[in-house]
Protein backbone atom coordinates (compact mmCIF):
# COMPACT_ATOMS: atom_id res chain seq x y z
CA UNK A 1 0.00 0.00 0.00
CA UNK A 2 0.93 3.34 -0.77
CA UNK A 3 -0.65 4.85 2.15
CA UNK A 4 1.85 4.81 4.53
CA UNK A 5 4.80 6.46 2.76
CA UNK A 6 2.46 9.17 1.29
CA UNK A 7 0.81 9.53 5.11
CA UNK A 8 4.48 10.12 6.65
CA UNK A 9 5.10 12.85 3.72
CA UNK A 10 1.86 14.19 4.74
CA UNK A 11 3.14 15.32 8.11
CA UNK A 12 6.10 16.74 6.90
CA UNK A 13 8.49 13.88 7.39
CA UNK A 14 10.36 13.42 3.71
CA UNK A 15 10.88 9.36 3.21
CA UNK A 16 13.59 8.24 0.85
CA UNK A 17 13.74 11.59 -0.72
CA UNK A 18 17.83 12.82 -1.33
CA UNK A 19 16.47 16.14 -2.52
CA UNK A 20 13.51 18.46 -1.99
CA UNK A 21 12.56 21.30 -4.68
CA UNK A 22 9.76 23.73 -2.68
CA UNK A 23 7.60 20.89 -1.04
CA UNK A 24 6.37 19.56 -4.49
CA UNK A 25 6.77 15.92 -4.82
CA UNK A 26 6.28 13.34 -7.69
CA UNK A 27 5.38 10.14 -6.97
CA UNK A 28 5.98 6.89 -9.47
CA UNK A 29 3.62 4.35 -8.69
CA UNK A 30 3.79 0.64 -10.06
CA UNK A 31 0.81 -1.14 -10.83
CA UNK A 32 1.44 -4.91 -9.82
CA UNK A 33 1.20 -5.03 -6.14
CA UNK A 34 1.36 -1.67 -4.94
CA UNK A 35 -2.07 0.18 -6.80
CA UNK A 36 -3.54 -3.14 -7.66
CA UNK A 37 -4.08 -6.03 -5.73
CA UNK A 38 -6.37 -8.87 -7.00
CA UNK A 39 -6.75 -6.43 -10.07
CA UNK A 40 -8.95 -4.09 -8.10
CA UNK A 41 -7.66 -0.66 -7.17
CA UNK A 42 -8.14 -0.32 -3.37
CA UNK A 43 -10.33 3.15 -2.59
CA UNK A 44 -7.75 3.59 0.25
CA UNK A 45 -5.07 4.60 -2.69
CA UNK A 46 -8.00 6.29 -4.67
CA UNK A 47 -8.02 8.16 -1.13
CA UNK A 48 -4.89 8.39 -0.86
CA UNK A 49 -3.97 9.54 -4.52
CA UNK A 50 -6.21 12.22 -4.35
CA UNK A 51 -4.86 13.80 -0.92
CA UNK A 52 -1.58 13.69 -2.51
CA UNK A 53 -2.95 15.94 -5.14
CA UNK A 54 -4.92 17.84 -3.61
CA UNK A 55 -1.68 19.18 -1.93
CA UNK A 56 -0.23 20.11 -5.13
CA UNK A 57 2.30 16.67 -5.63
CA UNK A 58 1.90 15.08 -8.73
CA UNK A 59 1.33 11.38 -9.21
CA UNK A 60 2.07 8.84 -12.07
CA UNK A 61 1.99 5.05 -12.64
CA UNK A 62 5.00 3.48 -13.74
CA UNK A 63 5.11 0.21 -15.03
CA UNK A 64 7.25 -2.03 -17.39
CA UNK A 65 3.81 -2.86 -19.37
CA UNK A 66 3.32 -1.53 -22.70
CA UNK A 67 0.29 0.78 -22.73
CA UNK A 68 -1.53 -1.44 -24.96
CA UNK A 69 -1.65 -3.83 -21.45
CA UNK A 70 -2.02 -1.77 -18.95
CA UNK A 71 -5.87 -2.47 -17.18
CA UNK A 72 -8.92 -0.08 -18.26
CA UNK A 73 -9.32 0.49 -14.49
CA UNK A 74 -5.98 2.09 -14.66
CA UNK A 75 -6.14 3.88 -18.12
CA UNK A 76 -9.24 4.95 -16.24
CA UNK A 77 -7.15 7.24 -13.59
CA UNK A 78 -5.06 9.09 -16.38
CA UNK A 79 -8.27 9.43 -18.31
CA UNK A 80 -10.86 10.93 -15.32
CA UNK A 81 -7.98 12.83 -14.14
CA UNK A 82 -7.14 11.50 -10.86
CA UNK A 83 -3.66 10.74 -11.98
CA UNK A 84 -1.26 12.77 -13.60
CA UNK A 85 0.36 10.51 -16.34
CA UNK A 86 1.48 7.18 -17.32
CA UNK A 87 4.89 5.82 -17.93
CA UNK A 88 4.46 2.70 -19.60
CA UNK A 89 6.93 0.09 -21.66
CA UNK A 90 9.91 0.35 -19.70
CA UNK A 91 9.34 4.32 -20.79
CA UNK A 92 8.90 3.94 -24.52
CA UNK A 93 5.45 5.65 -23.81
CA UNK A 94 4.64 8.59 -21.62
CA UNK A 95 1.56 10.44 -21.34
CA UNK A 96 1.12 13.69 -18.86
CA UNK A 97 -2.65 14.84 -18.84
CA UNK A 98 -4.05 13.56 -21.24
CA UNK A 99 -1.44 14.21 -23.74
CA UNK A 100 0.70 11.33 -25.47
CA UNK A 101 4.27 13.15 -25.50
CA UNK A 102 6.62 10.40 -25.93
CA UNK A 103 6.17 7.12 -28.00
CA UNK A 104 9.26 5.21 -29.02
CA UNK A 105 10.20 1.85 -29.84
CA UNK A 106 13.50 -0.04 -28.44
CA UNK A 107 15.84 -1.12 -31.19
CA UNK A 108 15.39 -4.98 -31.83
CA UNK A 109 19.21 -5.65 -31.04
CA UNK A 110 18.67 -3.66 -27.43
CA UNK A 111 15.38 -5.81 -27.11
CA UNK A 112 17.35 -9.06 -27.64
CA UNK A 113 20.13 -8.00 -25.77
CA UNK A 114 17.69 -7.70 -22.56
CA UNK A 115 16.19 -10.91 -23.45
CA UNK A 116 19.49 -12.87 -23.46
CA UNK A 117 20.59 -10.93 -20.03
CA UNK A 118 17.32 -12.07 -18.49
Amino acid sequence: MIYNTVLEIYKGNPVDCKMKNDGIYAFFLDIDGTLLCGGKIHEKNITTIKTVRSLGHKVYINTARGLSIVPENILALEKNGLIDGIVAGIGCTVLLDGEKVLSEKLPIEELAEAFDYF
